[in-house]
């Protein structure tokens, strides 16, 4: 089972994302985020990113993060896989993440995803673990 579900939008796509915990969450978002341009599972993760990021609360982190990852992959081309933390909190994130050069010729070319909105954006924490609904401008 995947760790996360399309929603439904007019124009755009959403996201709703699951994890047990809050490092589980953001793991989880990145894999969709990169599931929904290219099929995540053939990643390899040949190359290793340090990232390190900050945000006012959670659901400024949680922005932050997926913009991030978009932003390597409209930047530099890196789609990733893994994502490991050394540091966690509620607004602050140091890790590294890892994959590899996006390569049409070995990766499958699914959606272009333009942005990351705030728009009926939510992020709630559940007694099964975390819960994010986001939407992706395509």
């Amino acid at each position: 089972m995947k760790p996360y579900e399309i929603i439904d939008h007019t124009a755009d796509i959403g996201l709703r994302i699951y994890g047990e915990d809050w490092e589980a969450l953001l793991k989880n978002a990145g894999f969709a985020l990169f599931d929904l341009m290219t099929d995540a599972a053939s990643i390899e993760p040949k190359n290793q990113m340090p990232l390190s990021l900050e945000g006012k609360n959670r659901e400024d982190l949680f922005l932050h993060w997926l913009r991030e990852l978009l932003y390597l992959f409209s930047t530099k081309q890196f789609v990733f896989k893994d994502f490991n933390f050394q540091e966690l909190t509620e607004n602050h994130l140091k890790g590294i993440a890892q994959g590899g050069v996006f390569d049409p010729k070995s990766h499958e070319q699914r959606m272009e995803v333009k942005a990351v909105t705030y728009h009926q954006f939510k992020l709630e924490k559940q007694k099964s673990g975390w819960v994010a609904e986001v939407i992706l401008d395509i």
